[in-house]
C-alpha cells in the first residue's frame, strides 16, 4: 500500500514516528483505516511536503478494498479535517500519470488538475484544491 510497494517493517515503523510528530508539529498526520475485526483496510492522511510549504494529501488502500469507494471517503475526510480543522489554505494531491486509478480518486474528491510535471521517475500530475471548493458532505 507504499507506491504499490510492501514496505519492510522498519520503513512501516518511521512512517508511524513521522505521522505522530508531524500531528504534534502541524496538527495533521497519517491515520490508519481499520475494518470492524482490526484488519488493516488502508490509510489516508497529510504531510508537508519536504522543504516546501505545501502539504498534500497521501492514501493507500489494501488491494481487497480497490473499487469500494474507500479510497474517496477517507480522501473527503482528510480533506475536510485539512481545511476545517488544521486551517489549510490549499492541500495538494500528486501522483504518477499513468495511475488512472489515484486520478480517479482525487477527481471524485473534487481536486482540479494543476500541472503535469516531468520528474525522476516519470510524468507526474498534481491536483490541487482550497477550502471553497470542497464538496459538502455527502447525506447518509
Amino acid at each position: 500500500m507504499w507506491d504499490d510497494e510492501a514496505i519492510p517493517r522498519p520503513r512501516a515503523e518511521a512512517a508511524v514516528r513521522e505521522a505522530i510528530e508531524s500531528f504534534g508539529r502541524y496538527g495533521f498526520g497519517l491515520w490508519v483505516a481499520e475494518g470492524e475485526d482490526g484488519a488493516l483496510l488502508g490509510f489516508c492522511g497529510l504531510r508537508q511536503l519536504d522543504g516546501e510549504p505545501e502539504v498534500e494529501i497521501l492514501y493507500g488502500v489494501a488491494p481487497h478494498e480497490w473499487n469500494r469507494e474507500l479510497a474517496t471517503e477517507m480522501t473527503l475526510a482528510v480533506l475536510r479535517y485539512g481545511f476545517e480543522r488544521a486551517g489549510l489554505p490549499l492541500i495538494l494531491g500528486t501522483t504518477d500519470a499513468a495511475n488512472t486509478a489515484s486520478r480517479r480518486v482525487l477527481e471524485k474528491a473534487g481536486m482540479s488538475l494543476e500541472r503535469d510535471d516531468l520528474c525522476a521517475v516519470g510524468k507526474e500530475v498534481r491536483y490541487a484544491m482550497r477550502p471553497e471548493d470542497l464538496p459538502p458532505p455527502r447525506s447518509n
